[in-house]
């Protein structure tokens, strides 16, 4: 009875957002409610404890606003003076193969993309500009989704860890993620090809399996510097993998080096020549190199300076003086010397960032309050709700399913941050009933958060929209279940067999 109890919270979210289909802010609140009610009535949780979560939830929110709203308004800004069309532009007239203008745009510009902003952006940029150059939008689509999955983990600055693992014990969580990543990370290219060249029913064969060792080759460019670099920090793997990634792969176009002997183009495509690009990356690529340097900077000086909060009940916030959101308005500051936007268009540039960030606050303010409501339980009681809900998890299987946990809490929520807040300190209480390495087990929850991001319903329905595509849900869904769960099964296998 206790178990249906302490799970009964999860159930409600779930049958919320996905049965009645109500908007995931409202589902947070409705759940966080419902959350503090059961702890007060059958945990007799004090009402001070549950202050205590509410003060924890508001302090994580507030660190996670500034780094979401000064990626958005980078991005904004840099939309504004031009620089993200120009880099999709010279991206996308690299190569006349559609199958390698996927992987350029997808793979290493949305993991990029992620690596800055995060929460949906990679897809919501990528996926029109492939539209408009003449990819179908339903393959826009697919292939959008299923690239921005590796670079989810570290998202947004390595919000999905800084965030989402909060008050957590993280050190080696990054390097572990990135290993599984590393190993199976590798199928996504192979996925974006198969979905570019799906269609073709007389070609598809030969197209796909002649564009494998580039496809493989794009995906070591990636993920190999991905993993050495995320030993710097969580911060930081997702950005420079790809740049670095995309700067391999630029130079074996140029060498042709692995590309296939023949051009991949759709059939309704007209002839395109290809204009002279020297020179015009490294100007592009400026302000993401002034960004980095200030990132780096921030890092090496004030990541150890923390201001902590004692918020009571066994609940410590340390604030981390190093936000990369003040890196973001920081790097908008010295480009707009040069580029002289008007105070007036910042203001609506700061007014439309922060609407995009609203519903994203509520609903991780809430999920934040709901975690820290179920921890002081534990500390409350004998045995709290979650103990309680990790009971069933503390199984031998443990580190086969912490990735497909951590998946399912992404295809909830729609972002990785959340299914981490939600659903880490689940499995690290199901880890430590069974002596489990935390790091692993949680890096297998953020690997499959990551993954998860895939099928994310609100990612879904706001890319669709982005493109055009209405009431094709449940097919886009279908379509993208079986690459989702062939990654999940192979970070799973990686995951039994490392901690085994």
């Amino acid at each position: 009875m206790n178990f249906i109890f302490a799970a009964s919270p999860i159930l409600v979210f779930v049958v919320l957002l996905l049965i009645l289909r109500i908007k995931v802010q409202y589902v947070a609140a409705v759940t966080f409610a419902f959350t503090a009610l059961i702890a007060i009535v059958k945990w007799s949780l004090p009402l001070a404890y549950l202050g205590s979560a509410v003060g924890k939830g508001s302090l994580i929110t507030l660190d996670i606003l500034l780094i979401i709203f000064g990626a958005i308004i980078f991005l904004n800004y840099l939309k504004k003076i031009g620089v993200i069309s120009q880099l999709e532009s010279l991206l996308s007239s690299l190569s006349l193969d559609r199958r390698i203008q996927a992987i350029l745009l997808a793979w290493f510009f949305g993991s990029f993309i992620e690596g800055t902003s995060g929460f949906g952006t990679p897809a919501l940029v990528v996926a029109p500009l492939l539209v408009g150059i003449g990819f179908p939008a339903l393959m826009s689509i697919l292939i959008c989704l299923v690239a921005n999955s590796t670079a989810v983990a570290f998202g947004a600055v390595g919000t999905p860890v800084r965030v989402g693992f909060a008050e957590l014990a993280i050190s080696g969580i990054p390097e572990k993620a990135a290993l599984i990543n590393l190993l199976a990370g590798g199928v996504v290219p192979l996925l974006i090809v198969a979905f570019v060249v799906g269609s073709d029913r007389k070609r598809r064969v030969k197209a796909f399996f002649e564009c494998v060792p580039w496809a493989l080759f794009a995906g070591l460019s990636f993920l190999l510097p991905y993993y050495f670099i995320s030993y710097l920090g969580y911060e930081f793997p997702s950005i420079f993998g790809s740049a670095i990634g995309l700067g391999l792969a630029v130079v074996s176009i140029r060498f042709n080096f692995l590309i296939p002997k023949s051009v991949f183009r759709f059939q309704s495509d007209n002839p395109i020549i290809l204009p002279e690009l020297s020179g015009r990356f490294l100007k592009a690529l400026k302000p993401y190199l002034l960004l980095l340097v200030i990132l780096l900077g921030g890092k090496m000086l004030f990541s150890s300076w923390r201001i902590p909060f004692e918020l009571g009940h066994g609940l410590v916030h340390s604030v981390q003086v190093f936000n990369p959101g003040f890196a973001f308005l920081t790097a908008i500051l010295i480009l707009n010397f040069k580029n002289a936007v008007p105070l007036s268009e910042f203001v609506i540039l700061a007014r439309s960032s922060f609407a995009l960030i609203r519903k994203s606050a509520v609903a991780i303010f809430c999920v934040a309050a709901m975690t820290y409501t179920l921890v002081l339980t534990d500390l409350s009681s004998t045995e709290g709700m979650l103990q309680v809900i990790a009971k069933p998890l503390a199984n031998q299987n443990l580190p086969f399913f912490s990735v497909f946990i951590g998946a399912f809490g992404s295809f909830l929520a729609g972002s990785a941050t959340v299914s981490n807040l939600l659903l880490g300190p689940i499995q690290a209480q199901a880890a430590e009933q069974l002596g489990y390495s935390l790091p692993w087990i949680l890096a297998l929850q953020l690997v499959g958060a990551g993954v998860g991001n895939m099928i994310a319903l609100p990612n879904l329905l706001a890319v669709a929209a982005a493109v055009g595509l209405h009431d094709q849900e449940s097919h886009l869904l279908r379509r993208l279940i079986l690459p989702c769960f062939l990654y999940l099964v192979l970070a799973a296998i990686i995951g039994q067999i490392i901690i085994n």
